[in-house]
């Protein structure tokens, strides 16, 4: 409720100007002398001073101003300008817009409210430049900013009355358009490169933090194209009503706030609630981390088991060739265990025969039956051994089969063939995920 009273107060001061002049970086939130968006949070207090040099009759000289800003929330930020010693001005400065999702940013607001000074007094002069009094009207000085924040560059762009708008119409440099502030700036690791036009002239500077809390401006102000003439009658800016020239202006703001930790202390606590902004924030860097890590484990995964289907093809080949080099050779085999032991040669290669027709009809655990038999009665033919592992292998007994044909290999050392695809079945087991 008291938000919105606080911005139907300021749509109704937007009409209202009076008198005032003030240095740069006076401002609630500011680029140089333009209001634009920046993010702060309940109960920061913001304090700083400026300093301006100029030039009177072609001597030197500087100007002082120093404020102090409270946040009401972390939309509401207003506090007070010190100008010079006897005037004291009061600024509020209100988000309308600020969604954590949108680019988008929209603020407005009310400066230089007079606080010792009648503001609607014609006669009144408040300047902080005492012996060039301003006669242009600059208080309440009610505006409406817009910024647009990029990971590259943030534009702002806005409107205001009194002391954004131009004085001398014929000099201005936008004569259509009093009243229109705009500018830029582009972050550079830690620097901001910082380029405006404030209603009335440009400005160009920068900023950078000096710590965690405290940041330091640097800018050339108000210098005007007019200066440049070597015209003795113009003897300040005429967009100021020629007030001297400001060119050099820095200044320096340092944060703090009671209600959160010291960001510069050693601190041990047992929980920490972390606010809602901050944890879509982390979870996005998270989720973008995992996501890449993943991603590239899906790939690693999808090579290997590309390689690994084609190593059980390539053993899967190889085991045919076996079997078909071993059904060639079964005659030889014949032979030779006639020639040894008629009688058990002929019961083993009875049963050697019975289980490959159970093995090429699927029926894998009657051609083990019948192997066990034929092992039974001669334990060292390498065939009976192959036969069976090949069994296993087809019932995706990977290490039964392993061990089948391991031991025909250690009956039939020089089976070169049946070594390779033991070893590349065993390579091929180990690397499945």
């Amino acid at each position: 409720m008291a938000y919105k009273l606080i911005y139907y107060v300021l749509i109704l001061l937007l009409f209202k100007t009076s008198y005032l002049s003030a240095a740069a970086y006076n401002l609630p939130s500011h680029l140089i002398n333009i209001p634009v968006y920046t993010k702060f949070d309940r109960h920061d207090i913001i304090s700083g001073i400026s300093n301006a040099f100029y030039t009177v009759d072609s001597t030197s000289k500087f100007e002082f101003d120093s404020k102090v800003m409270y946040a009401v929330s972390n939309r509401l930020l207003t506090g007070f300008n010190l100008i010079n010693e006897k005037d004291l001005v009061m600024h509020i400065h209100y988000q309308f817009y600020s969604t954590a999702k949108s680019n988008l940013k929209i603020t407005g607001g009310m400066t230089d409210i007079p606080i010792n000074k009648d503001p609607f007094n014609e006669d009144l002069s408040l300047t902080s430049l005492s012996t060039y009094p301003t006669t242009q009207k600059n208080t309440l000085n009610s505006y409406l900013s817009f910024s647009y924040l990029t990971s590259l560059i943030n534009y702002h762009a806005g409107f205001g009355l009194g002391r954004f708008q131009y004085s001398d119409k014929e000099s201005a440099f936008f004569k259509k358009a009093n009243g229109l502030f705009f500018g830029i700036d582009i972050p550079i690791g830690t620097l901001n490169l910082i380029f405006e036009y404030d209603g009335k002239d440009f400005n160009i500077g920068g900023s950078a933090p000096l710590t965690n809390r405290t940041m330091f401006f640097a800018s050339l102000t108000e210098f005007y194209r007019y200066q440049l003439r070597k015209d003795s009658s113009i003897k300040g800016n005429p967009q100021y009503n020629n007030t001297p020239v400001r060119w050099f202006t820095f200044g320096i703001t340092h944060r703090f706030n009671f209600s959160k930790l010291d960001e510069d202390a050693v601190v041990t606590f047992d929980s920490y609630e972390l606010k809602e902004d901050e944890v879509k924030k982390i979870s996005a860097e998270l989720s973008k981390i995992y996501e890449g890590e993943l991603n590239q484990w899906r790939q690693e995964r999808k090579t290997l088991i590309t390689e690994i289907e084609r190593l059980k093809n390539a053993v899967k080949e190889d085991i045919r060739y076996i079997d078909k080099t071993d059904f060639e050779n079964k005659e030889e085999f014949r032979q030779n265990y006639l020639a040894t032991n008629q009688e058990i040669s002929e019961k083993v290669l009875s049963y050697y025969y019975e289980s490959f027709e159970y093995y090429t009809q699927k029926k894998y655990y009657e051609a083990i039956q019948i192997l066990q038999k034929a092992i039974a009665l001669d334990p060292y033919l390498p065939q009976l051994y192959v036969r069976m592992g090949s069994v296993y292998f087809d019932l995706n007994l990977i290490e039964m089969a392993l061990m089948q044909w391991e031991k025909a290999l250690e009956l039939d050392p020089d089976n070169i063939s049946l070594s390779k695809r033991i070893a590349a079945l065993r390579k091929s087991n180990q690397e499945t995920p």
